[in-house]
């Protein structure tokens, strides 16, 4: 999925849900956003505290990065985000 994909996904819910991205049948907790080699890729972690939706919102609505494919990593690996399900007060990037 591309980011400007992922922010047309994004900018019609509510500001405040949570952010996790699904690896391995476990929502993991998103921490923080980069760009690399032409990428954009989200760090992963066990914590329960995510980056809320107007955060990930404000990072990821850039000119320069909008046709760049997201990632997640976890453990340095890598995962192409391919859609989005609501959950009970989150939102779960798959």
């Amino acid at each position: 999925m591309r980011v400007i994909d992922l922010l047309e996904f994004l900018k019609d819910i509510q500001k405040n849900e949570m952010i996790f991205a699904n690896l391995e049948k476990e929502d993991y907790a998103i921490e923080l956003v980069e760009k690399r080699d032409d990428k954009i890729f989200c760090q992963l972690t066990k914590n329960k505290k995510s980056l809320k939706n107007w955060e990930l919102l404000l990072l990821l609505n850039k000119k320069d990065q909008l046709d760049l494919p997201v990632f997640v990593e976890k453990d340095k690996k890598n995962h192409q985000i391919f859609g989005m399900r609501l959950g009970e007060q989150k939102i779960v990037l798959y």
